[in-house]
């Protein structure tokens, strides 16, 4: 019995002997059934500790051993069940289960070699997927959602691999995108035989993809480097917009002229810039 609930027995007889005055016959049966609970207690304690220890013997015997290793075999945990078998062969050598542990080493061994087996097509299957996909996006998925579903693949260390090839690409593809794919090889400003103001440009193609159309814009000076507005858009201000739909191969160039009508005073530019690129892909690059 434990010390509080001793305390409340006693205090219970204090208490029975103080408020009712009972007889010295009563007081000794109340603490006669006391005594019986402690023996009742006791007993149910040493059973406990009895079950227990049965249980754990259970859980060491051969069979209950065995039978965990294939247990383990059967959910895909071979780690376990070798170590399980490594046991049971070491503890119980001559036990009928003992025996058995050379023919379940034989089907784990299987058990292996079938797992491998799927995970290498499994492995071989989302490596051609991602091959075949036409980003570097949607490859990186492909992989990812391999492991995903293999997260104990054999593979997973050359999956991982192929993975950070292709974010390395991706990172690659968005410094490339924020360049400017052409390049100002040069821009004059002149008059054609009326005395109109032109402008001529020459545009390099430096991506790798071929450029189907270009915009562009420049602001217009006169020369007291005033701006010079149109003589019928003020609301352009002195800013000029040109546009070209012609192709540029990857590596080539090719020479422009715009006439300025409209802004007969202009003679100097300012702040040339391309406002867009168009590729064949349609896909538009901005700055």
């Amino acid at each position: 019995m434990s010390p509080r609930r001793a305390v409340a027995w006693v205090v219970a007889l204090v208490l029975l002997v103080t408020v009712t005055g009972c007889s010295g016959a009563q007081l000794q049966q109340v603490t006669a059934e006391r005594d019986q609970y402690q023996s009742d207690v006791a007993e149910l304690q040493e059973r406990v500790k009895s079950l227990e220890a049965e249980v754990a013997a259970l859980k060491d015997a051969p069979q209950e051993i065995m039978k965990q290793a294939v247990e383990a075999r059967e959910k895909g945990d071979f780690d376990q069940a070798a170590k399980m078998l490594d046991d049971l062969e070491k503890r119980y050598p001559a036990s009928p289960e003992g025996a058995k542990v050379p023919t379940e080493r034989g089907h784990l061994k299987q058990a292996i070699a079938a797992q491998q087996q799927a995970d290498r097509k499994a492995y071989e299957v989302a490596v051609a997927k991602a091959q075949g996909e036409a980003t570097p996006e949607k490859a990186k998925a492909a992989l990812e959602e391999y492991l995903s579903q293999n997260p104990k693949s054999t593979f997973r260390a050359d999956v991982e691999k192929k993975i950070a090839a292709n974010a390395e690409q991706i990172r690659i593809a968005a410094e490339e995108a924020k360049k400017p794919p052409v390049v100002m090889v040069s821009a004059i400003m002149d008059e054609n035989s009326i005395g109109t103001p032109e402008i001529h440009l020459t545009i390099r193609n430096v991506s790798k993809k071929v450029i189907d159309g270009f915009e562009f814009a420049v602001d217009l000076y006169d020369n007291y480097d005033r701006p010079v507005y149109h003589y019928r858009i003020a609301s352009d201000g002195n800013t000029f917009r040109g546009i070209s739909q012609d192709k540029i191969s990857p590596g080539g160039q090719g020479q422009w002229y715009w006439p300025l009508y409209g802004y007969d005073l202009a003679t100097k530019y300012k702040d040339l810039r391309i406002r867009s690129v168009h590729f064949t892909d349609g896909t538009t690059w901005r700055p």
